[in-house]
C-alpha cells in the first residue's frame, strides 16, 4: 500500500499540471500567446502548488527538508554535480536522435499548444518582443524555479520514503520522475538514463543539494543557453 502511495504521489502532479496545461495552453495559443506562457501559468499555480501543499499536508516543509540534509563537502557537491551533469548532457545528445524517432513514430499527434519550444520552432507566428518575454519567463520558470521544486519534492521529500537497495530504488524512482513528465513522454527512457547516476549519488549521500545544482545548470544549458541565439537570431514576425 505505502509503494502504491508513493506512486499516486510522484505522478499525480504531472496529472494536474498537464490537465491545467492542456486548457491554458489551448486557450492561449489560440489568441497568439506562445505556449511558454500557459506553461509558465500551469507551473507555478498548478504543479508548484501541488508539491508544496502535498509536503504541507505531511506535516513538514520545505524548509525543514531544505535543512534535514546530511553534510557533504561543497567540493564534493560541486563534483557530484558536475559529473552527473556531464553524463546526462551526453546521453541527452547521444540520444537525441532516438528522441525524435519516437516522437515521429509515436507522439506526432501532440498539438502545437503544447511545443514548449514553440517559440522557437514557430518564431515567425510571433513578434520579437513576444518571443523574448516568453524564452526569458521560461528561463525563470523551468530552468530556475521548477527544478528547484522538483528537487525538493521529488528527492527531498519523495526519494527518502523509499526502503531497499539503493540502485533499485534509484532506478523505480527515476522511472517514475521521467513519467511524471507526461507532455514529453518520447523522452522517457533518455530521462532515466541520463538523472539515474544524480538521483543514486543524492540517495546515497542524503543530500539534495547535488541534484538542485545539477539540475538547475542541465535546465540552464540545454533550454535557457543553447536556444538564446535562436531566440535573439530568429526571424520573426515584425522582423
Amino acid at each position: 500500500m505505502q509503494n502504491m502511495y508513493l506512486v499516486f504521489l510522484h505522478l499525480l502532479p504531472g496529472i494536474l499540471y498537464l490537465l491545467a496545461f492542456v486548457c491554458l495552453g489551448k486557450f492561449l495559443h489560440k489568441r497568439g500567446f506562445p505556449v511558454a506562457i500557459p506553461d509558465a501559468i500551469a507551473s507555478i499555480f498548478v504543479l508548484i502548488s501541488t508539491f508544496f501543499f502535498i509536503i504541507t499536508l505531511s506535516d513538514t516543509s520545505v524548509l525543514e527538508i531544505l535543512k534535514n540534509q546530511n553534510y557533504v563537502e561543497p567540493s564534493r557537491i560541486m563534483l557530484y554535480a558536475f559529473l552527473s551533469l556531464a553524463w546526462a548532457i551526453g546521453i541527452f545528445l547521444a540520444t537525441k536522435k532516438w528522441g525524435d524517432i519516437l516522437y515521429k513514430k509515436y507522439f506526432s499527434w501532440f498539438p502545437a499548444y503544447l511545443d514548449l519550444a514553440d517559440h522557437i520552432s514557430n518564431s515567425t507566428r510571433y513578434s520579437r518582443k513576444l518571443i523574448i518575454a516568453a524564452w526569458a519567463l521560461s528561463a525563470i520558470v523551468n530552468s530556475l524555479v521548477a527544478p528547484f521544486a522538483e528537487e525538493i519534492y521529488f528527492r527531498g521529500f519523495l526519494l527518502p520514503q523509499f526502503a531497499g537497495n539503493l540502485i533499485i530504488i534509484s532506478i523505480v524512482h527515476t522511472f517514475l520522475f521521467s513519467l511524471y513528465h507526461f507532455w514529453s513522454l518520447w523522452q522517457l527512457p533518455t530521462r532515466v538514463v541520463a538523472i539515474a547516476p544524480m538521483v543514486y549519488l543524492v540517495a546515497s549521500t542524503g543530500n539534495i543539494y547535488i541534484g538542485i545544482l545539477m539540475h538547475i545548470s542541465l535546465n540552464l544549458i540545454g533550454d535557457t543557453i543553447l536556444t538564446a541565439p535562436s531566440v535573439f537570431g530568429k526571424q520573426t514576425k515584425n522582423s
